[in-house]
């Protein structure tokens, strides 16, 4: 089932998620002045292997206005599970993909849960989380197995669908052609892919989407 889900301001779970001795969440003021009802975090693989379906993702929420979010390009001493939190609370949105999963990615989704954040789940193959977590089965993934085109497709359809403040009726056909150029200009075996330089490497990412847009 669809619905079309907006939210123009952020929630804030009972506690602090990082220190339950917190009664509430002491980056209140940081997240009400960062939020963004159009960012989307994206709990997805940081692997290699997983680089193409990460920049099908980039490409289709770009085509729809919408801001991905990595916790590995934000800044800072704090906590790990505060700045996840932080930046969690400064999303509109979510995309948890469970391709190459880690029980950290299972435990961000509960967390993504407790903050009323509507999440699209993606996997490799529509069966994963039946196999995986039984409290999953009747939910309906996208399933892309790793095929980026299928996953703009998919992905495309089922954020005009559930995501209000997504742009509507956008065509697929340049999104696919944006992303083979996006996989062009990224196959450069002197790039680095191993993360190495996380914010220069998606700097370039963006500036490079800004130009194609």
């Amino acid at each position: 089932m669809s619905f079309i889900y907006s939210s123009k301001k952020p929630t804030f779970p009972p506690w602090c998620i990082a220190d339950p001795s917190n009664k509430s969440c002491t980056k209140k003021k940081d997240i009400r002045k960062k939020y963004d009802y159009r960012a989307v975090f994206l709990n997805i693989p940081y692997e290699e292997s997983y680089l193409q379906i990460e920049f099908a993702i980039w490409i289709t929420l770009y085509y729809h206005e919408l801001k991905p979010k990595l916790v590995r390009t934000e800044r800072g001493r704090e906590v790990r599970l505060c700045k996840i939190c932080r930046l969690m609370q400064c999303c509109g949105y979510a995309i948890t993909d469970f391709s190459g999963y880690r029980l950290n990615m299972a435990y961000e989704l509960g967390l993504l849960d407790i903050l009323r954040k509507p999440t699209a789940l993606l996997t490799k193959s529509r069966h994963t989380l039946d196999k995986t977590f039984s409290n999953f089965r009747g939910i309906d993934p996208i399933s892309h197995g790793m095929d980026g085109e299928k996953l703009i497709i998919d992905l495309t359809d089922w954020i005009e669908s559930n995501w209000g403040d997504a742009k509507r009726s956008v065509k697929k056909r340049p999104i696919i052609k944006a992303w083979n150029l996006l996989k062009q200009r990224f196959q450069d075996p002197n790039l680095d892919y191993n993360y190495k330089k996380i914010n220069l490497f998606y700097q370039e990412l963006e500036d490079y989407l800004e130009e194609l847009m």
